[in-house]
């Protein structure tokens, strides 16, 4: 739970508003609702960052109205040399089930080089 809490400050942090607040051109949207209650959403910008998401329907006790969402997705924006990634798993209590954020490797080796730490290409 600590580890969600860290990411989810993490990613809030890098993604704070910067002062150039310009508008972003959508490049692609799509929005499908089904009609057992899922939806699938995908969203492009201009500037790279794309956003995806699905939902389903789950029971979560005996009665009819007792229905959770369960959901998964990821978003990922351009940050200086890299993509950074951010995906997510949750149940249908909305409890965080998965969560990690991926960034590109060459980031992550100039990171371990400037830690003293080692990477598979290193040879060790």
């Amino acid at each position: 739970m600590k580890f969600v809490i860290v990411v989810a400050l993490f990613s809030v942090a890098i993604a704070a508003p910067t002062m150039n607040k310009e508008t972003v051109a959508i490049v692609s949207l799509d929005n499908e609702v089904n009609i057992d209650g899922s939806d699938i959403h995908d969203v492009e910008y201009a500037d790279g960052t794309k956003i995806q998401e699905q939902q389903n329907e789950k029971y979560i006790g005996t009665k009819p109205e007792d229905i959770g969402i369960a959901s998964k997705g990821s978003y990922s924006y351009n940050f200086p040399e890299t993509i950074i990634t951010v995906n997510w798993v949750t149940d249908e209590k909305t409890k965080v089930v998965h969560a990690y954020i991926q960034i590109s490797y060459p980031v992550l080796q100039n990171l371990c080089r400037s830690m003293s730490c080692t990477t598979p290409d290193d040879g060790q």
